[in-house]
This record gives C-alpha cells, structure tokens and sequence, in this order.
C-alpha cells in the first residue's frame, strides 16, 4: 500500500498492523460515550391517518442507507410523538430488525423511529466511527443478540470502546477508504446499467424491433412458433431422500443447487446410480421458486453424466438442433407465463402440460447464434464487474482489519 508501512505488533502495542508512515505513537482507548451523543426516535400513532400526509421524511431502520424514503410525516406527529430528527451526516444505528447492527451515514435530514440510533459527533470523526462500527458489526451482533433474540441499545452501543488514533491519523484512514467505497460505488453503477443494457437488448429482440442479419447484409427468414414440446424432451426429477449415500456416483441437484441468478453451484450430495440421470447437455428447469428470488425457468446446462435432479426440477433435452444458450435466453426472458401457470400460493410448481405448452420464438440456427453470442457477451461483462465488485469487497475488508486496532 502507498505511503504505509507494516507494524509486527506486540502486546503492548496499541498500533494496528497497517499504518501511514507519518503517524507513530499508540491509540488511545475510548468509550464510544465520550466522543459522541445519542438518542433514538419513536413513531406517530399509525390510527391517525393525517399524521403520514405531511412532508417530513420518516426513516426506518431500512432506510439508514436511502437518500428518499417512501414514508412522510407532519409536524404535528413529529411533535405529539417521540420521533426525532435528525440532520445530514448523522450515524444511524439499526437496533432491531432484520439489519441489526447495520451502520449508514444518513443523506438526507428527516425523523427517525425507535429502531433507529442516531450517533453524533464532531464532523471531522464521523467517517473514522462510522468504519469502526461496520468492521465490528458481527462482533456487536454475535455478543448481544445471540440466536438472533433481543434488541441492541443504546446503552450498550455507548459504551462500547475502541482504540482512536489522533484525528489527523484518523482523517486519513477514513479518507483512504472512502476512496474504495467511490471505486465499489462506481462498479455497482456500471453493474446496473449493464443489466438494463441487457433487459432493453432482449426486449428488443423478442418483440422483434431488434433483428440480426446475414454475412451478405440480408434479413432472416421470419422466425417460427414452436410449442416447447416440439423441441424438446422433457422429464421431471425424483425422490432422493433414501437413497443419499457418502460416495454416491451421482450429484444431486436441488433447489439448494441453483445460486438466486440460477447458477449450479459446485456442491452436491451424492445419491447411488439412477436410471433417471441427466445427460451432458440437458438444460435444467426450475420448477419452484422458493427462496430464489422468485427465479422459475431454465438455469445451467449439464456439463457432464454425473447429475440426477430432485422432485422440484426438470430437465429439457433438445430434439432437434437449436442453440441451447438461445432458449435457456428465451425461456427466462419469458419467467411471466411460468410465474402464471404455476401451481400453488408459494411455490409455485410447475405441471409438465404448462412447461411444453410454452410457445418459442424459434429463428433459424445461424441467427440464435448470433444472438446467444450477443447476449453471452453482456453477460461476461457483468460477470466481469461482478467479480470486480467482490474483489474490491474484500480488499476493503482486509483494510478494515489490519488498520484498526
């Protein structure tokens, strides 16, 4: 790291193990209390409808990251309850919820509720604090809300303690790592607009607005509707429950296999042989959307033999020649009529009839290459953003451990 040096630190030491090459001398330990204010908010009787028509944002423990909310109250329910503002640059502190312990700098000024902690201090510490209570959450959250039970406070946020560092040192550090937020920031920008790129590319292919054409400049023949049934076998997976073993010679893909962008993940448990197995090229169906980010349609291709599916998958094996990547495209384009014709309130299965019944927009071979290649390339790239996001992550991970304290 530029400008840095590495400390081997003993246990006297009071360094951390990366430090600018400027700064010297130990941290100073400190209660959170001592340098900062706080105070937590309320919320206005809901039986009061007027109370959430007026133009005073109310912010939730879902917001504390949000620069708009979607929730408005007015002055008059400001007053009559224990909601309080607070400004620009205030800490707000999750203690309760499903984000506890989470830790946002807030970006607009508004009322909080009684979920939320605002932590004040000097302008010129917020940013060191706000970095310090992120690089602990999962410290502050294992000790006080074991097996996910109670609520965090604020008598135990202030008075946490943590070693600080002079507030030039300080300053420096959270500048530092704001540099690689703005870089993280950025990559998740060009990440969606790469993904609406895609949405507005597939939207304009399927309607047909968006058409390839031949090496000699000529359109394609109009493309043709096929039933799913027509091009391909279809068969469902089966019960695998009894039949687990440690060395089994098939993996077994569930639901638990498919990632929530319907990526097979590389872990599987291994049943005996079956005579049900999948073979190489078989394209996996979804039939349940089950805690998968709603995902019901096609997701990878089998790579080999060595797959067997359960009770809540299928598999489509072409029958005549197609591009697979096109109709694993073309299917999850289309996860609106497989959300409608499945069955059930909240899994949503699907019947074989629904899934061979689909109708395909089917161009001939040479233009669902060109497609499957178009679209494949889109999404290398987001794959390619992705994985910069993730490294980047980590990178700031690894900062927020070796220059604390």
């Amino acid at each position: 790291m530029n400008n840095a040096t590495t400390n081997i630190k003993t246990d006297k030491q009071l360094v951390p193990a990366i430090r600018f090459k400027e700064f010297e001398g130990d941290w100073n330990n400190k209660q959170l209390k001592e340098i900062c204010s706080f105070f937590s908010g309320g919320t206005p009787t809901s039986s009061n409808k007027e109370y959430y028509t007026g133009d005073i944002p109310f912010i939730g423990s879902g917001n504390i990251f949000d620069s708009n909310v979607s929730n408005y109250i007015t002055e008059e329910a400001l007053n009559s309850s224990s909601a309080k503002i607070v400004e620009v640059g205030d800490l707000l502190y999750a203690l309760y919820g499903a984000n506890s312990g989470e830790v946002g700098i807030s970006k607009m000024s508004g009322a909080i509720n009684q979920a939320i902690l605002c932590i004040r201090t000097d302008s010129e510490k917020i940013d060191f604090i706000h970095c310090l209570l992120v690089l602990n959450k999962d410290k502050i959250v294992g000790k006080y809300l074991q097996g996910g039970q109670g609520n965090l406070s604020a008598n135990i946020v202030n008075k946490l303690k943590y070693h600080f560092p002079s507030l030039p040192e300080q300053q420096k550090i959270a500048s530092f790592l704001s540099e690689v937020d703005e870089k993280i920031q950025q990559l998740t920008k060009k990440k969606s607009l790469l993904e609406q790129y895609k949405k507005g590319v597939m939207q304009a292919l399927f309607s047909g607005s968006l058409r390839f054409k031949d090496e000699n400049g000529n359109p394609y023949p109009d493309w043709e509707e096929k039933r799913l049934g027509e091009i391909c076998d279809y068969k469902n997976g089966g019960a695998f429950e009894n039949l687990v073993v440690d060395e089994g010679e098939f993996n077994l893909i569930t639901l638990n296999s498919i990632d929530i962008k319907g990526k097979l993940k590389s872990n599987h448990k291994k049943v005996i042989k079956s005579d049900n197995s999948l073979l190489e090229g078989d394209l996996i169906m979804v039939l349940s959307d089950v805690a998968h980010g709603n995902f019901l349609g096609l997701s990878d291709i089998i790579p080999d033999n060595s797959y067997v599916l359960n009770q809540r998958m299928g598999a489509l094996k072409p029958k005549i020649e197609l591009i697979r990547i096109y109709l694993k495209t073309f299917i999850n384009y289309n996860q609106k009529y497989f959300k409608l014709m499945g069955q059930g309130s909240s899994q949503q299965n699907l019947s074989k009839g629904d899934i061979l019944n689909f109708k395909v927009l089917f161009p001939i071979i040479e233009e669902q290459q060109k497609i499957a290649t178009y679209i494949s390339s889109i999404d290398t790239k987001i794959e390619s953003v992705n994985n910069q996001i993730t490294q980047s992550q980590t990178f700031k991970k690894g900062l927020l451990q070796q220059m604390f304290v």
